[in-house]
């Protein structure tokens, strides 16, 4: 769901002017105020001429290639202005975001005009960081950050509880200020090692956004080593198994290992000690670029997660 509403919001810039020898750039600093995610946002900013002779402009660029600036005229006589128009797309941005805007003259002067805009996935909820993102540790050590959370809605409304995807992740409120609440969430020692990201769902009382997903990362290391990691497995045709043969190094654990991945399986073919020669076959439904996460088993103990990438053509 992407509610449109807040694109009907103003830009608000910052109103004073900025000169550059000849050059005077209305307004200084553009600031798009918030936005939600995945959208592309317009504002103007004006080039005048305040010099006695033609000034022309030879290049705009930006720093992002999600910023774009287009004049409308590359020629200005003195005293003659002209807009510049400028986008921006927040993409899958969090927080607040800065850009800077680079006008390069024919002189070889140089302008630069600072973006910048708060980008949230929701139009009720903030967030204090872009991801609660826990220390790395370990196999077989707890981890725990806080992470804020923001209600800027015009109904009241609350945190009312969580939905976690995996066992070995714990969140709680540890303080509330208004509208404001502190989560303290924790990574349990039993964690399988990897670049975890875990799915956190905040609950809400807010009819508008009942649900708000919090991005967490979580890097565990272990002497245990799969290889390769990330798995990329070949292009295939939908519906057609794509193979690729993987190992483990360093596998401590008296049984075997198992596996799990969506659509597909896992086979191992061989063990000598504690080395392991698997195989895996996913077969995909449709077309495109996926991400599936093996999930490699010591009898129920969730050892390591290990994410597989899987190309499919029509």
């Amino acid at each position: 769901m992407k509610p449109t509403h807040l694109l009907g919001l103003a830009v608000t810039c910052i109103t004073a002017t900025t000169m550059w020898a000849g050059i005077k750039v209305t307004p200084a600093e553009i600031d798009l105020g918030r936005r939600r995610q995945e959208v592309t946002v317009e504002s103007t900013v004006t080039l005048t001429n305040t010099g006695t002779t033609v000034e022309k402009i030879a290049q705009v660029g930006a720093d992002c290639s999600c910023t774009a600036a287009t004049p409308s005229k590359t020629t200005l006589a003195p005293g003659e202005s002209t807009d510049m128009k400028v986008t921006f797309s927040t993409h899958s941005s969090q927080g607040e975001v800065h850009r800077r805007i680079t006008v390069l003259m024919g002189d070889g002067k140089e302008m630069t005009i600072p973006l910048k805009a708060l980008v949230s996935a929701y139009d009720d909820w903030s967030f204090g960081s872009s991801v609660a993102m826990l220390p790395p540790t370990n196999k077989g050590q707890e981890a725990k950050t806080d992470f804020t959370i923001n209600y800027t809605g015009s109904a009241p409304a609350k945190l009312t509880g969580f939905k976690i995807e995996v066992p070995w992740l714990q969140a709680s409120i540890v303080k509330q200020d208004g509208s404001d609440w502190t989560i303290e969430v924790k990574k349990e020692a039993s964690a399988p090692a990897g670049n975890l990201q875990p799915k956190l769902l905040v609950e809400t009382s807010d009819a508008h956004e009942p649900e708000i997903a919090v991005p967490v990362f979580a890097s565990v290391y272990s002497i245990l080593q799969v290889n390769p990691n990330p798995i990329v497995l070949p292009v295939v045709k939908v519906g057609e198994p794509a193979v690729m043969q993987v190992t483990i190094a360093a596998w401590e654990p008296q049984p075997d290992p198992t596996g799990e991945i969506e659509d597909g399986k896992f086979v191992m073919l061989q063990r000598d000690h504690r080395d392991v020669l698997m195989r895996i076959e996913v077969t995909p439904k449709t077309a495109g670029v996926s991400t599936r996460l093996l999930r490699v088993y010591a009898g129920k103990d969730l050892e390591a997660e290990v994410p597989v990438v899987v190309r499919a053509e029509p």
